[in-house]
């Protein structure tokens, strides 16, 4: 498949036609490596993050978490929760946690 890009996923959030779970970063590495991962992105880094690409980034990382509706302080809590009732569109976690869903 093509190769999806944070500016793609927040534009999904953005127009109402995807939501996610993530685990919450100040809680779960996976939740913080996110955060970072889509700061980045949206921000459009190509360095080191910095604070002047977070402030940037900021309008569009609060429409980006308008689009949580998932939460957890523990990947593997919030993909069980995920399997169990899939209430959101995806999960945004650990590839090895993502690819245990499949089994």
């Amino acid at each position: 498949p093509e190769q999806v890009t944070w500016a793609q996923v927040h534009r999904a959030v953005a127009a109402g036609k995807l939501t996610y779970g993530m685990t919450d970063p100040e809680r779960s590495n996976s939740g913080f490596s996110a955060l970072v991962s889509v700061a980045s992105g949206l921000s459009g880094a190509q360095a080191a993050l910095t604070d002047a690409d977070v402030r940037a980034a900021s309008p569009k990382l609060k429409e980006f978490f308008a689009g949580q509706r998932l939460t957890s302080g523990s990947s593997g809590w919030l993909a069980s929760a995920y399997a169990r009732r899939s209430t959101v569109d995806a999960l945004i976690n650990y590839e090895s946690v993502l690819l245990s869903l499949n089994r």
